[in-house]
């Protein structure tokens, strides 16, 4: 079982394309939704717990999002100046459970599965 786990994470791994490969831009906003995990976790909460959300996060990764903004309802608007890539996040209620739809530009360095809205 541990070989068959082992062996398919390798297989993964070798398919993945090299960092050579993905552009700086595309990896800036990988990161970016990256970075924002945790802030979209605690809205999650709020939101199931009822409560309103509370604006006003401190900005986990500096570096990345210059600009960050989450509003009453729990939309996190996030922007990269320096290479002009912004996202956002909007929580999305599919019968009692939360998703979220996610959409920025320029769409060819959004992540993939922003791009698709999937579940994050």
């Amino acid at each position: 079982m541990v070989i068959g786990i082992a062996t398919l994470v390798g297989i993964l791994l070798l398919s993945l394309p090299d960092a050579d490969e993905i552009p700086e831009e595309k990896m800036t906003s990988i990161s970016m939704a990256m970075c924002l995990a945790d802030i979209k976790i605690d809205i999650r909460k709020q939101i199931a717990q009822g409560k309103p959300v509370i604006p006003g996060y401190e900005n986990p990764c500096p570096e990345l999002v210059n600009e960050l903004n989450v509003s009453e309802t729990g939309t996190i608007e996030a922007h990269n100046a320096k290479q002009d890539i912004r996202l956002t996040f909007m929580p999305v209620d599919n019968n009692g459970q939360l998703t979220w739809s996610c959409y920025g530009t320029p769409v060819r360095f959004v992540p993939r599965a922003c791009q698709k809205s999937n579940k994050q």
